[in-house]
């Protein structure tokens, strides 16, 4: 009886170490997404109308600072997605 109350004690801890890290995570997603928000009203806006040679070096600079983003919130749905594991019988080629 001790091990099962032994047992059930270390799955509660480790739910809450996986939702304390999903919450984190989940924080960073949001905070991508919505530093995303001003970079996508600017290229909006820019796509609009007539183009003058700063408009487009402005409009280069917005789909850079866009590239960044996403690159970003990759690297944080990448932390979030669990790892695949490798099973002996697939081939390395897979």
């Amino acid at each position: 009886m001790e091990g099962v109350a032994e047992a059930r004690l270390s799955l509660q801890d480790q739910a809450d170490v996986i939702r304390s890290s999903m919450d984190g995570l989940s924080d960073e997603l949001n905070q991508s997404l919505r530093s995303l928000a001003p970079v996508l009203d600017r290229l909006e806006r820019l796509s609009k109308g007539t183009y003058t040679e700063v408009e487009q070096v402005d409009q280069l600079q917005a789909l850079q600072e866009l590239r960044m983003s996403i690159e970003a919130l990759n690297s944080s749905v990448q932390r979030l997605a669990p790892p695949r594991r490798r099973w002996p019988w697939h081939s390395a080629s897979l």
